[in-house]
């Protein structure tokens, strides 16, 4: 339990596939992108976009949406489990595309993506982060139609599973999974130790 931002080394930090920024019209600013933004960039959509753009430039684009069709927000997309990386050496922010942002803003994904945007992420976490420690919230927990589907333990599983089974070589020294105070007691910790014990 405890505050994502003050962990040591590379943190994951979780976006839509059209990598939408603006708080706090699109993005909640309570979320943990929309702290990043706050703590991290102080702010500055500016200076996030901007990076976000040179660290997506190789990405392919799947479609780019039009005005009519999505009137706020960014309009280019990328494939579930994109990653853009930014910041340095000293700390990387890995940003994964888990969830699809639909048109009217609301972003939404299901167990498929989630799983594939995870196993995507670990081959850029191996790639890029010279083994050093990785922190990762709970991704997904705070979207409607997966919350009612899965329970944060779940979610925290599905982290652990899909973690697990990339590991056929080695990803980091240590991933800490973060989860927030506010979920602390809707999380079965006994039962995810059995679980991790069990693999």
């Amino acid at each position: 339990m405890g505050d994502i931002f003050e962990q040591v080394g590379h943190l994951v930090i979780g976006f839509s596939d059209t990598f939408d920024t603006k708080t706090p019209d699109i993005i909640s600013r309570e979320s943990i992108q929309g702290q990043f933004l706050d703590r991290v960039y102080l702010g500055d959509v500016a200076k996030l976009d901007s990076h976000l753009s040179e660290a997506l430039s190789t990405e392919p684009k799947i479609t780019i949406e039009t005005g009519q069709s999505k009137p706020l927000g960014k309009r280019t997309r990328f494939s579930i489990g994109t990653v853009a990386v930014v910041g340095s050496n000293e700390r990387f922010y890995f940003c994964c595309a888990y969830s699809r942002m639909r048109n009217d803003n609301v972003a939404e994904s299901t167990i498929d993506d989630l799983w594939n945007s995870l196993s995507k992420l670990w081959v850029t976490i191996r790639d890029r982060g010279q083994l050093e420690p990785v922190s990762i919230a709970v991704v997904g927990s705070e979207l409607a139609r997966l919350s009612s589907q899965l329970s944060q333990t779940d979610f925290t599983r599905l982290i652990i599973l899909s973690f697990l089974t990339s590991r056929r070589k080695t990803v980091t020294r240590r991933l800490t999974i973060v989860i927030h105070p506010k979920n602390a007691g809707s999380i079965d910790l006994a039962a995810l130790a059995e679980f991790v014990r069990n693999q």
